[in-house]
């Protein structure tokens, strides 16, 4: 079997430590082209954010109440924009039942012709993702 194949983003939260490098971060890894995920894994009240694997900048953190973001119900997901985070922790993502398990999933979104944004999911463990 081939390796995995990790995405260029890890999570950072109290799960882990809030320690910002490569070999701290939780990391998720390629289910299918576009799509990276950690499965099974126990998040804490405190939340988590999303950030680049080389990162050492807290200013570079992905977090979920900053900046623009979208919860689109029809498909699920959530996406956003590099934010300005510093350590505010009230900008963490954060999930309603910190004791059960979860997988999450992060995409990248192509956004017409300027690029692409980070969109992500957040399911209990063993459900599917949202299609797209």
């Amino acid at each position: 079997l081939p390796a995995p194949v990790a995405c260029e983003w890890g999570l950072v939260g109290q799960h882990q430590g809030w320690t910002l490098n490569e070999s701290a971060l939780t990391k998720l890894y390629k289910e299918k082209e576009n799509l990276f995920v950690v499965k099974n894994i126990k998040l804490q009240s405190t939340g988590f954010k999303f950030t680049e694997l080389s990162n050492t900048n807290w200013d570079l953190t992905f977090g979920s109440h900053s900046g623009t973001y979208v919860y689109n119900l029809s498909d699920g997901w959530y996406a956003g924009i590099y934010t300005n985070n510093r350590g505010d922790k009230s900008n963490d993502i954060k999930v309603s039942d910190w004791n059960k398990t979860y997988d999450v999933y992060l995409r990248y979104k192509v956004i017409a012709d300027w690029g692409k944004e980070l969109a992500f999911a957040i399911v209990e463990a063993g459900q599917e993702y949202p299609t797209y």
